[in-house]
């Protein structure tokens, strides 16, 4: 037998009625082995019983055609970016002296010189002190919050949401302060 496009030991095996490995043996090769149109096959069954198999349909795939709708692309405009807002103004400016403003530092139950230098790099013991970023105060809080120009509030402010948490995650407390902790 001449092995057409899509013959298989399985397929031959199926329709002569025998197993693929008889087939396999008889033509010296194993299961695995892949034969090609035109291969000649020996099958192992009497002349008398053998009737060709039907020829396997061929199936061609064709790319289907796909009708496209135009799509209308916008001309591109250059436009102008919005313009962001600028930053709020700082309130007006609370006076405070810098012993007023040591004292409020001091009020507190933490190392008072080393706070002390802390906001005097941070702000200059500014109490007005603004950086457009968003900090605020003596101690450059991030974010405003009512009072921020008032040492004392600063203080106190500093002293609850980042002196104390920083304590309590078992560092020094002045990890919220990184480039002025060693001032």
């Amino acid at each position: 037998m001449v092995a057409r496009d899509g013959d298989s030991f399985n397929s031959l095996a199926e329709w002569f009625g025998i197993t693929s490995d008889s087939i396999a043996a008889v033509n010296g090769v194993g299961l695995g082995h892949i034969f090609h149109p035109g291969d000649t096959l020996t099958i192992p069954i009497p002349a008398s019983q053998f009737l060709m198999p039907p020829e396997l349909p061929v199936y061609v795939y064709e790319e289907p055609v796909i009708e496209e709708e135009p799509v209308y692309v916008e001309p591109l405009v250059e436009s102008t970016p919005e313009p962001t807002a600028p930053p709020p103004p700082p309130p007006a400016a609370r006076t405070a002296s810098q012993a007023d403003v040591i004292a409020a530092i001091c009020s507190l139950p933490w190392n008072c010189d080393k706070m002390v230098r802390i906001a005097s790099c941070e702000s200059g013991l500014n109490p007005n002190a603004y950086n457009p970023a968003g900090y605020y105060g003596i101690f450059q809080i991030s974010g405003e919050f009512p009072g921020w120009n008032d040492p004392w509030v600063n203080a106190q402010v500093a002293y609850e949401r980042k002196y104390l948490p920083a304590l309590a995650g078992g560092g020094d407390g002045l990890s919220p302060w990184p480039h002025c902790r060693y001032y």
